[in-house]
């Protein structure tokens, strides 16, 4: 069971429920069924958890997981899919109960949850507590350390607000793939097979769906029509300002999904140089270099000693990070990431940063990026870097279309409850001088 492996051994969320998926023969209506019900749970832990505790009889944290488990995916399921009648909701999970436990315990399920029926509606965090930080914590399911810092970096309205919106359910956003076909074919193509959706705020080219089966159905990936980006994932690349003839470095390419909206912003031919540590990963990258049109060299190397001779006037550090502003996505990262692992994140994109830009030709462009929200893995990164390298690097604004989301100084900033998009951050550094 996905939940159990979860709790039991603090995994991937997004591996588990892809093993899960090459294990089992599933349909696309049980792959979604699982995917909602497994991420449902993951981002509502807390306040489950606080609401079935208060009904449980004896101490929760003791109760088995299994146990445990079943009234969790139960209580999302009364809580969030009004479609399914709450007694069928409850009849299932005690059948459950009784064949993976045994009769006792599907009884026991069966009061808790006719009692939870009852009682969720009162068991409200914001009247039961009385400091703002626990009434975030527990009703939008935050870990306590994570809330009480970015309480302290933005204020209580702010942080609840983004808590809110990184516990809604995410839209899959579609770039189109111009090159391939137009927009217009492409939004035409979605109507006519009543693919419901709707079009990105900010980039033309992006559209915005619930549910991407069909997508995967009439294989419009394989064909070449469209990637899934998250809109924020554009910023960084047009941050770049990319032009025919640019030698470009990816440093932290994996998967490759940057490489690709790179090829297609443009018309004319770029060089790129995309490079990543992991194998794994490079071979990520690999796949999708094979879709794409410009020249692409692809080469493991460690961003800290990376391993070139000649430089490159666009560099792109879309560097490794805590990914604190991709939760409504990526649920788990929340119960993953421990406090000191952000401080880790940074001196690593500190290396990073310090590494590579010894290869950034006189007057070239670098943008340094994250997925994650949090100040010391983004201005304060960048506010060491330049005191590391004194007087040969200055930030440049970004250009004028992207003003939108520019945020104090030189830098863009994305916020999920503001942008509806990713948590992102992404700045433009150009090198003055060559010591």
């Amino acid at each position: 069971m996905i939940l159990l492996e979860f709790v039991s051994k603090n995994g991937r969320l997004d591996q588990l429920i892809k093993h899960t998926f090459s294990t089992y023969p599933l349909t696309d209506r049980d792959r979604k069924m699982v995917t909602t019900m497994t991420h449902g749970v993951v981002k509502n832990l807390t306040l489950l958890d606080w609401r079935l505790g208060n009904i449980f009889h004896g101490d929760w944290q003791k109760a088995l997981h299994n146990f445990k488990t079943i009234l969790r995916l139960a209580a999302f399921e009364i809580d969030s899919l009004d479609f399914i009648p709450p007694h069928a909701t409850i009849n299932e999970y005690v059948n459950i109960a009784k064949k993976r436990l045994n009769l006792k315990a599907g009884g026991a399920i069966n009061g808790i949850l006719r009692n939870y029926l009852r009682q969720r509606k009162q068991l409200d965090p914001e009247k039961k507590f009385k400091y703002p930080a626990t009434q975030i914590e527990i009703k939008y399911s935050m870990p306590q350390w994570l809330v009480k810092r970015w309480i302290e970096i933005w204020g209580v309205e702010h942080t609840g607000k983004m808590c809110a919106a990184f516990n809604t359910r995410p839209l899959f956003d579609l770039k189109v793939n111009e090159k391939v076909i137009q927009v217009d074919e492409f939004e035409q193509l979605l109507r006519e097979n009543g693919i419901i959706y709707t079009r990105s705020d900010y980039f033309p080219d992006i559209f915005k769906l619930s549910d991407i089966q069909k997508i995967r159905n009439l294989k419009l990936f394989e064909k070449g029509y469209c990637i899934v980006q998250d809109e924020s994932a554009r910023l960084a690349v047009q941050m770049l300002d990319i032009h025919a003839g640019d030698y470009i470095l990816d440093a932290c390419a994996a998967p490759g999904g940057k490489l690709s909206v790179m090829s297609q912003l443009i018309s004319g031919k770029i060089t790129t140089v995309a490079m990543d540590i992991d194998e794994a990963r490079i071979r990520m990258v690999r796949d999708n270099c094979g879709k794409i049109e410009n020249k692409c060299l692809i080469v493991r190397g460690d961003g800290r000693i990376p391993p070139f001779k000649e430089k490159f006037n666009k560099i792109l550090v879309d560097a490794p990070c805590s990914g604190l502003g991709t939760l409504q996505k990526n649920p788990d990262i929340k119960w993953r990431r421990k406090p000191d692992e952000i401080l880790s994140f940074q001196r690593l994109q500190i290396e990073i940063l310090d590494g590579v830009s010894e290869y950034l030709a006189e007057n070239g462009v670098l943008v340094y990026s994250t997925c994650s929200i949090d100040p010391a893995e983004n201005e304060d990164v960048i506010s060491r870097f330049l005191e590391i390298k004194k007087n040969l690097f200055g930030t440049i604004p970004p250009p004028v279309y992207l003003s939108k989301f520019q945020s104090d100084g030189n830098s863009i900033r994305t916020f999920p409850h503001i942008h509806l998009m990713d948590g992102t951050y992404a700045i433009r550094l150009v090198r003055t001088r060559i010591t």
